[in-house]
Order: C-alpha cells, then structure tokens, then sequence
C-alpha cells in the first residue's frame, strides 16, 4: 500500500462514504496501515441532526482507529482511542480534520521508535532512554515524544520556537547525562555536539 499519508486517508474517506450514502447496506470498510491497525468506516447506532448528511435513519457513519488483533471479523476489532462521528463540515474540509485526528491518533498507539548511535558504537532507543534520563529522574515535566508530536503538529512559528527550546533543552540534559556515565564518552565527543545530533535524530522525518 505504500506509506500512508494524508492525503491517502482522505482519499478513503471521500471514497468510502460516497458508496456507503449510495449503498446503504451496512458495509464496513477499513484501510490497513501497519502493527496491527487498521482505520474503519462503519455505519453505528446513534442518531445525529436531521441535517446530517452522514446519518440514515437511526444510524450513522462513524471513523475511528481499530486494533485488528482481536478478532478476524472487522466488526469486532478494538477501539483504539474515540471514534468520530462525521459530520457535514468534515465534507467541507475535505476530511482533513478527521484525517489528522486519524493519523495523530495512529502515531500515538504505534510509539515509533529512534536510534541514534553513540560515540562509543553503542545504539540506544532515543525516545525510551530520554524519557527514563530526563522525564523519570530529572526535572523535565514532559516526555520528549510528546514535545515531538507537537512539533510535528504545531503550525503558529512562536509555539514552535518554544517546543524547539524545550526540546533542545532535553537534548543538552541527555547528552550531559550521558556524559556523566562514561568517561570515554566525554573524551571522544563535545557535549554540545551530541546535543545537536540527537536534537537532528528527533527531527528527521518530521515536516
């Protein structure tokens, strides 16, 4: 299927609820993404205004994040997070309000995982490690994946300079950290320099 985007998912969306409002038989529909997780379409009981284009009856459509482990029926698979019931302004949007829920959603549940190699040769899990260093025994009051996410969400250019300045501030502290348990670490690179390596690691793939 490829990497999904969101495009993509708007794309399915527009797509899917076109057949299901023509259809009208019940029909789910889903779009796979990866670990176990699948988006879903599905008509639900649940009444919503008159005006609802997206409601028949006493049903409506509903999107939502499923965990596809726990059942081989699709109408059976586990919430992941709330579903979201559509709604005509999401058809004037294109659904992209409802596609960034979605995949906000996703990323989330999937907890993506970044290595970063240290001077020394040694790998760590960037996200996991941090958290334990600067979230579990520091002062930090945020998981860095958490500031991650909102860098990768956040629009406005002011609140994004300050989640740059809190994420290069947990940086400067792991990379300190890490300084503290190893000697050789400190011979062999500039803390400020690791600083901005794993800083650069974090952002990679982020827009």
């Amino acid at each position: 299927m490829g990497k999904t985007t969101k495009e993509k998912v708007q794309g399915w969306i527009k797509s899917s609820v076109k057949s299901m409002l023509a259809e009208e038989d019940g029909a789910v529909y889903f779009y796979d993404i990866k670990g176990g997780v699948s988006l879903m379409l599905a008509w639900i009981d649940g009444e919503t205004e008159s005006e609802n284009k997206f409601c028949h009856r006493k049903y409506t459509i509903e999107v939502s994040v499923r965990k596809t482990g726990s059942s081989s029926f699709a109408e059976e698979w586990t919430y992941i997070g709330e579903g979201t019931t559509l709604q005509n302004s999401d058809e004037n949007d294109c659904f992209a309000t409802v596609a960034d829920c979605l995949i906000n959603m996703v990323a989330l549940y999937l907890k993506p995982e970044i290595y970063y190699m240290l001077p020394n040769n040694e790998q760590i899990e960037l996200l996991s490690e941090m958290q334990k260093a600067n979230f579990y025994f520091n002062d930090f009051d945020e998981p860095v994946a958490d500031l991650r996410q909102a860098y990768q969400e956040t629009k406005n250019e002011d609140e994004l300079k300050v989640i740059i300045q809190r994420i290069e501030a947990q940086c400067l502290a792991f990379a300190e950290f890490l300084g503290t348990q190893s000697e050789e670490m400190q011979s062999m690179i500039n803390i400020d320099d690791l600083s901005l390596g794993i800083k650069e690691a974090l952002l990679k793939d982020l827009s």
